[in-house]
């Protein structure tokens, strides 16, 4: 391990407090729980983050601490409730933790060949006041069981801000410039209910279902040196159009596409020699939604007759955007279902465009009652550079996630002795979706992008058999 030497304010070189190439991070953590007559429960904790990076930066803290408090109280030991209640859970907690700027050099004075000595040309400016990457939460909720312990129900109610993300842009001169700015809020709910049915000693029904719901808001993005907002915007590629943008007031994962260019009547703009739209590629205005889906949802079941079990697992979720680029090659080449419809019609009624020219081409009417021909039209806005608005689906969806069949075999191996044989198949079809494709495909994991498909392979559908034995 070599250390990166560090220029010091006095203009000497810093060696022994320089930011060796490997990373590390240091804490020390402490907690505490207090409890009263089994009525009120307190839990904190309290953590001091030492951060690697940071200490290149002569005259600041190289350490952070954080904490977290949390509180329950359970009603039904301080209060006589009616005999239908077993228990009832009133929770609260508050966090804020920390995360780090990357590993690297962020001083222009930092580069310096430590086996050298000689000074290295800096691609960056200095970076001005940097801080860890904070997030403050807040939770609040209730836990109730009540007939027995048959029906249970959780509901959680949660509050997130993150503030100083770390982000980078192009300065003057074309250097990088570093910044911690920018607010971000994450609040939503999330329900979890279930029921189980013993009418005898032979058969059960237990049912559950989960419900969650999200909302995000980009509070104020990063600010650049001279004050203005710092937006960022993330390009789908393949000269789509199609961009993530990071708005104030808008959310992580918002949409935004290019658009035909319009006459002053409102009409899309054909070339009359081709037949091909006029599409405007410098600009990504029109807003399609958020690719992230606000609501997710499921539902369980098992059933048990005797030593026969059944669970049955549908889940899916409602909103979010998903791509096909698939579908746009499909198009650009004429071979997809839309492009076949568009020729059947045109076909039966007698639907032609004539440039001007006089030549004739097998026609159709765009969504503003505009002719052109089908295949300028497909080979304009599908293929390598399409029209992303074309290819943007609704990611709802519901599906099948999972099922499976047991039957215990008792006493195979004497008494107590015992033999479970199950079989499960896992993403066996949906019960509705509008896209093309499934939905949860996607080539990237990366923040704020939802599922993009490029020639993806078809969903996973398994099967399997299990055995378990207790002895």
């Amino acid at each position: 391990m070599s250390d990166i030497y560090i220029k010091g304010g006095n203009g000497s070189d810093i060696t022994g407090g320089g930011l060796p190439t490997e990373n590390w991070e240091r804490a020390i953590f402490a907690t505490v729980q207090l409890s009263f007559k089994e009525i009120v429960n307190l839990e904190g904790s309290y953590r001091d983050d030492w951060y690697r990076a940071f200490t290149q930066f002569p005259n600041m803290a190289k350490h952070y601490p954080y904490f977290s408090v949390g509180a329950n109280v359970l009603i039904n030991n301080l209060w006589q409730l009616p005999e239908q209640f077993n228990e009832l859970k009133v929770r609260t907690s508050y966090s804020e933790v920390g995360n780090s700027i990357p590993n690297e050099l962020f001083l222009q004075s930092a580069k310096r060949n430590p086996a050298t000595g000689g000074y290295i040309m800096s691609g960056q400016t200095d970076f001005k006041d940097p801080k860890p990457e904070t997030t403050a939460s807040f939770e609040a909720g209730f836990d109730l069981s009540m007939f027995n312990h048959a029906f249970n129900m959780d509901i959680t109610y949660y509050h997130a801000l993150m503030r100083n993300q770390f982000m980078s842009y192009s300065g003057k001169g074309g250097k990088t410039v570093f910044t911690n700015s920018g607010k971000v809020r994450n609040q939503g709910i999330e329900i979890t209910a279930s029921y189980t049915l013993s009418p005898n000693t032979d058969f059960s029904w237990r049912t559950g279902a989960n419900f969650s719901y999200n909302s995000n808001k980009i509070l104020s993005t990063a600010k650049k040196q001279d004050g203005k907002d710092l937006l960022r915007e993330v390009d789908l590629g393949n000269g789509s159009g199609l961009k993530i943008k990071f708005l104030p007031g808008g959310s992580y994962g918002d949409l935004y596409a290019t658009d035909y260019l319009k006459d002053k009547d409102g009409k899309i703009r054909i070339n009359k020699t081709t037949g091909r739209p006029f599409i405007d590629q410098a600009n990504s205005t029109v807003k399609l939604g958020n690719m992230n889906a606000k609501y997710n949802l499921g539902w369980h079941n098992t059933f048990i007759y005797k030593d026969l079990q059944l669970y049955v697992l549908i889940d899916g979720k409602i909103g979010g955007k998903i791509v096909s680029f698939t579908e746009s090659f499909l198009d650009f080449y004429g071979v997809s279902q839309r492009t076949a419809e568009s020729r059947l019609n045109a076909e039966r009624n007698n639907i032609v465009w004539v440039n001007k020219k006089g030549v004739s081409y097998p026609g159709m009417y765009l969504a503003d009652g505009t002719l052109t021909s089908i295949e300028a039209y497909y080979s304009a806005t599908g293929g390598p550079t399409p029209l992303g608005q074309n290819y943007v689906y609704d990611g709802t969806n519901f599906r099948l996630r999972e099922i499976s069949l047991g039957y215990t075999f008792r006493n195979v191996f004497g008494a107590s002795k015992n033999l479970t044989v199950s079989a499960n198949a896992r993403n066996l079809f949906f019960l509705y979706k509008d896209a093309p494709i499934d939905p949860e495909t996607s080539l990237t994991t990366q923040n704020a992008l939802g599922n993009v498909d490029v020639f993806s392979m078809p969903t996973t559908r398994s099967f399997g058999i299990s055995l378990k034995a207790t002895f």
